[in-house]
């Protein structure tokens, strides 16, 4: 792909950091003087700090006045005073904490950015700029990432930089991708996403080929559309103006949202992701999931007098430029996405393949990526995914799924998506049969990922399962006992908040998720898919372990075990007649165990 068509330059003239190598090998020493005296005088002290400190001692500023009369002290303060995130978090201060403010804020509507939103200046572009032509820097005056990145990242044409991916997709749309590939040759540059027809993918085929691949669901013969909603942002603007979504930090209004996915100037802009919201329970009721995704283990957490299934569905609203970095789906789970509106280009990778440009720590709990999917790409990061997409044991896969496709997302697959066009999407999580192991394992060694799940919810359904097997001790029932007494113990010393997610709090009490599961998994009748589940992890855990990927578990009891040991060799040697053990040791490295 093309990056250097989606450089355009700051408004205010700010240049790179870059830039300021070309004003120290300029041969013209009064030009250089004059700009770094310029500097010193419209920075004053704060010449010598860099861009970051600035930036934080600008966070302090609470006030928008207060914000917007520090920008006129000189050309540079005011650039810095522009940047959108400064304002933004002035707004989220507020919004947290003075509901009168966040109603007149909304009264005023949306004027095209936070700064003038926040000072309720009219939202005239024209004046705008006619005013912003007297506040640009002189040449190499002000060189700063700090600033040019999120203006140019605001700015990126995906149409034009993703247009060879976009044309190839087209090709593809809502149509099989053996159809396709029998009537034309194409030179694909990377690795698809199979389209196969809705019809032909049963849930038996789905179980015995599919579980752990991606694919896109697609209904050829469906030429009115009729399969999925068609639901464009002013449909639902008729039905809900005034109900309130959550975008990310906020819960707007879908009339004032709607004004700001029009016209922002946002790095990221806000993306509503909403499960809970009223419009949701209408919402739900107007679509049918693919019959190959109906069977859903994790419906046994939301079944009967059990209720603690985490959040699971999901309405998506973004402008272009909207999108999600680089993650896995939480729990282990599954999902699937189809888009009702616009376009999104997917980027994914299996589970053991992490994406260029992102770090994540041993056990995958913490990832970091790029500030913004913009940044990601025009880093270069993108090109170097198409490069791995040649690698054919890499399995990286690209794709982009347009109005009436659904796409799969299996377990454990890293993917990010990016809205090429404002695009509305339905979303769902589930566990499908073959993918049990996969979240029987995540629940079992990776205690401390797990979310969505609230002790409120899942102490009442423990409760429940006591009293329906009130004349049974198994081990399970035992376990549950046993938590339920502690919980309390420690809600009384601690004062544990239930409503909070279980996840944030596991370092205090872990909850006994795993048992859970396999008790609701015998209440119905399927106790012959736990054992098989329950062989297919000890498998996965040995073959994990002789690959050496498995760290040892410190234990109490392991450790008193061996408290005995010689671990210093040196002193073995030397004191071998008067020293005896009274422990043993297989020579684990201490510094290897999980604390």
């Amino acid at each position: 792909i093309n990056l250097s068509s989606s450089i355009k330059p700051h408004p205010l003239n700010v240049k790179p950091s870059g830039n300021k190598f070309f004003l120290e090998i300029s041969p013209d020493q009064r030009y250089k003087q004059k700009i770094t005296e310029k500097r010193k005088k419209q920075l004053g002290y704060l010449v010598s700090f860099p861009d970051d400190l600035i930036f934080k001692i600008l966070s302090y500023v609470n006030s928008p006045k207060d914000l917007l009369t520090l920008s006129h002290v000189s050309k540079i303060i005011y650039c810095y005073c522009s940047n959108e995130e400064l304002w933004k978090n002035i707004y989220l201060k507020y919004y947290n904490s003075d509901e009168s403010f966040q109603q007149k804020f909304e009264k005023n509507g949306w004027k095209g950015s936070w700064r003038s939103s926040l000072l309720n200046f009219p939202s005239d572009t024209h004046k705008r700029d006619q005013i912003t032509k007297f506040l640009k820097c002189e040449y190499n005056l002000l060189c700063s990432d700090t600033i040019f990145r999120p203006y140019q990242c605001s700015q990126i044409n995906y149409h034009l930089i993703f247009e060879k991916v976009i044309a190839i997709e087209s090709l593809f749309q809502n149509k099989s991708s053996s159809d396709v590939n029998r009537k034309t040759t194409i030179d694909i540059p990377y690795n698809q996403v199979s389209r196969i027809s809705e019809n032909e993918m049963t849930l038996e085929n789905f179980a015995n080929n599919w579980t752990n691949y991606p694919f896109i669901l697609v209904n050829p013969n469906d030429t009115d559309r009729k399969r999925w909603p068609q639901w464009e942002m002013t449909d639902l603007l008729k039905r809900f103006p005034n109900e309130r979504f959550r975008q990310e930090s906020v819960k707007w209004p879908l009339d004032f949202y709607s004004d700001y996915y029009r016209k922002n100037e946002d790095e990221s802009p806000l993306y509503l992701f909403d499960c809970n919201s009223d419009a949701m329970k209408t919402i739900t009721k107007e679509y049918e999931v693919p019959d190959c995704f109906k069977y859903d283990l994790f419906q046994l957490f939301n079944k009967d007098d059990i209720k603690c299934r985490p959040d699971y569905r999901w309405i998506i609203i973004g402008c272009k430029r909207t999108g999600s970095t680089f993650h896995k789906d939480p729990n282990s789970t599954s999902a699937w996405n189809t888009v009702i509106s616009g376009c999104k280009l997917w980027v994914m990778l299996p589970p053991n393949v992490i994406p260029p440009g992102v770090s994540v720590s041993e056990d995958q709990s913490e990832v970091t990526s790029p500030i913004s999917l913009a940044e990601w790409v025009l880093s270069g990061f993108f090109n170097d995914i198409l490069g791995m997409s040649n690698v054919k044991e890499n399995n990286c896969l690209v794709c982009i799924t347009f109005p009436g496709e659904c796409i799969y997302v299996p377990a454990g697959w890293w993917h990010c998506v990016i809205n090429l066009k404002d695009s509305i999407a339905l979303t769902q999580n589930f566990i499908p049969k073959k993918g049990l192991v996969n979240v029987f394992d995540f629940f079992k060694n990776k205690k401390k990922q797990i979310s969505g799940f609230h002790f409120k919810d899942v102490n009442r359904s423990i409760k429940s399962v006591i009293k329906k097997n009130k004349n049974q001790n198994n081990r399970r029932i035992e376990i549950f006992r046993d938590y339920l007494k502690k919980f309390q113990e420690i809600k009384e010393k601690y004062g544990i908040d239930e409503t909070e997610d279980c996840g944030e709090q596991y370092g205090i009490i872990p909850i006994p998720l795993l048992e859970l599961f396999e008790e609701l998994l015998i209440q119905d009748n399927n106790s012959k898919l736990l054992n098989e589940t329950k062989e297919e992890l000890r498998q996965l855990e040995k073959e994990r372990y002789n690959e050496g990927n498995l760290k040892v578990k410190s234990s109490k009891l392991w450790d008193e075990l061996i408290h005995g040991r010689i671990e210093n060799k040196e002193i073995q040697e030397k004191d071998n007649d008067n020293q005896v053990s009274n422990g043993f040791t297989f020579n684990f490295d201490e510094s290897d165990d999980d604390e």
